[in-house]
């Protein structure tokens, strides 16, 4: 892994919850690189960390200790304000639930990160509909989410996802809550945008079919990141 390759890297996460009295230490020193154009799948039991460890990854949340550097920037020094900024220019997120806004079509929750940093709607707007007929959906555009398929509302999501041009996809458990033959339709799609596209994907799993399409699989246990 050559250093001018690396996009994203965490070194020494540590992350701590308190429980009561009781203090939960779920991270204990997490040290993890990623390459532009990657696909890293994260693996490990329930309970592990995965989705507290693609949060931090993600700016979604803090680490209790250690850093996070995105190409030059170092993440965790940034203000709440400038983080929220950074975070939505140049990260996208697909989660296990969809997360679409249900008052607005399938175009318009597209747009939306871009909507809510202050740009044009009609500036977006064919970007956006392009995303759409690249994740299959171009003849959708228009309706709302509870009009689509689960399978569907995962590929707005991901459109979503990339409609800011983001340097790294994070997604935590994109098909979960989808059916065995709509999750292999999505992990298609997933393949063919990292491999056309050049998008780097931090993806965590339960699904070993998703996880061994990864170029690396990375498996958190006891608090630690480690190479399969």
């Amino acid at each position: 892994m050559k250093e001018d390759d690396i996009v994203l890297e965490g070194a020494d996460i540590h992350k701590s919850f308190q429980t009561g009295a009781e203090t939960l230490h779920v991270l204990k020193g997490v040290d993890i690189r990623i390459s532009r154009g990657e696909m890293v799948s994260v693996v490990g039991a329930s309970g592990v960390g995965k989705s507290t460890l693609l949060h931090i990854l993600g700016a979604l949340d803090r680490p209790t200790k250690g850093k996070v550097r995105l190409n030059s920037t170092d993440v965790f020094a940034l203000s709440d304000k400038k983080l929220a900024y950074f975070r939505n220019k140049t990260i996208g997120f697909v989660f296990q639930f969809h997360h679409l806004l249900p008052e607005f079509s399938a175009l318009e929750n597209v747009m939306m990160p871009r909507l809510i940093a202050g740009e044009e709607r009609n500036s977006i707007k064919e970007e956006a509909k392009h995303l759409l007929s690249e994740v299959g959906l171009a003849d959708r555009a228009n309706h709302k989410p509870g009009e689509l398929s689960g399978g569907e509302q995962q590929r707005v999501a991901v459109a979503r996802a990339l409609i800011n041009r983001p340097q790294i996809v994070i997604a935590d458990e994109p098909s979960g809550n989808l059916d065995p033959s709509t999750a292999q339709e999505l992990h298609d799609l997933i393949s063919e945008l990292n491999r056309k596209k050049g998008c780097t994907f931090i993806i965590a799993t339960h699904n070993q079919l998703l996880a061994q399409r990864a170029h690396r699989i990375i498996t958190l246990a006891h608090g630690k990141a480690m190479p399969s």
